[in-house]
């Protein structure tokens, strides 16, 4: 590294030190309710998460949606499901020696074949309901009358839109979702057991290392085990994995980041910014089940926004990296 790589990667290091947060506040969710514009100023506008506690209080599925309930209610409804060995859909995965970004095995199956097979809690035979784009309103129509407004209307005034996409999780405890980040404003309602959201601020994004990696596929053959179908493709993603205790050791900028850990527990939402970075591991409850609905917004590309990516593009740069506007 030169000289002035260094002094460059010195300027990052003070800056993210400068703006670190320090962890995540909890707030009453009807407090919040009652001075929107006090949230938007601290969190929005200072792009910090927040866990918003009891606002699913009016949520009937918080108390309905059991295996019972769930399974009258969407009967042979036909979902779409992540299919995977190992529980890690969309992730980078070590597959005979070699780095792959595993996508899983996706099928669509009854809600009722879904929950039953869910429910037995196979850990070689992880499935997770983690289909984006609208799934909530796409899929799981017959749930709609279970839940409120509420979060859609307060998001529709914090953020001066409609939602771009309502969408609806169900797993168990052997799922994660690996790092990554979103270009989405994001309330996330957890209904059913917990999630534990490791967190990066965007302004640290020089010190997550990204690589480009070809892509592959799960493909289950229909016996119980699955092959990798290997993809004409590649994607650039994070390479670290927070919970791995040796990460720093693997990746030394690594070291340089500030990672803070939260836990949204049934009932309450979690306001995650965009363009965070987060790594979401689950707790099941009684039945192992987790269930979560989340709406995301549309970011704006404001001025903060272009100063984060020239900031992660010049600790491009002081790593060696050529300029590109291409993003991850």
């Amino acid at each position: 590294m030169t000289q002035h790589e260094d002094e460059v990667g010195e300027i990052l290091r003070r800056m993210c030190r400068d703006c670190r947060v320090h962890g995540v506040r909890r707030m009453e969710y009807n407090e919040v309710k009652r001075d929107m514009l006090s949230f938007y100023r601290e969190f929005v506008a200072g792009r910090k998460p927040c866990v918003m506690e009891g606002g699913l209080t009016e949520w009937r599925g918080l108390w309905e949606w059991d295996k019972k309930t769930l399974e009258t209610r969407m009967g042979d409804s036909k979902v779409t499901v992540a299919v995977t060995p190992n529980g890690r859909a969309d992730a980078l995965t070590d597959v005979g020696g070699r780095t792959l970004f595993m996508r899983p095995d996706e099928q669509l199956l009854s809600f009722k074949d879904f929950s039953s097979q869910l429910h037995e809690q196979n850990p070689h035979r992880v499935l997770y309901a983690q289909k984006q784009n609208n799934s909530f309103n796409e899929e799981y129509a017959p749930l709609h009358e279970d839940i409120t407004d509420n979060l859609h209307n307060m998001g529709r005034t914090i953020f001066g839109s409609e939602p771009e996409a309502v969408n609806f999780w169900m797993g168990s405890d052997a799922t994660v979702s690996s790092m990554h980040r979103d270009h989405y404003e994001n309330l996330y309602a957890v209904v059913r057991g917990s999630k534990t959201f490791t967190l990066v601020p965007p302004w640290e994004s020089s010190f997550i290392p990204y690589t480009e990696h070809k892509e592959g596929m799960w493909k289950e053959d229909g016996e119980g085990s699955f092959k990798v179908e290997p993809l004409d493709s590649s994607v650039k993603w994070v390479d670290v994995d927070p919970s791995d205790p040796n990460a720093a050791e693997k990746y030394p900028l690594w070291a340089n980041a500030h990672p803070l850990t939260v836990t949204v527990e049934a009932g309450d939402v979690l306001y995650l910014p965009s363009t965070w970075y987060h790594e979401v591991s689950q707790c099941g409850d009684d039945d192992g089940v987790t269930i979560a609905v989340n709406y995301w917004w549309d970011m704006h590309y404001d001025t903060n926004f272009w100063m984060l990516e020239a900031a992660r593009r010049v600790g491009n740069l002081a790593k060696g990296e050529p300029l590109s506007d291409d993003d991850e």
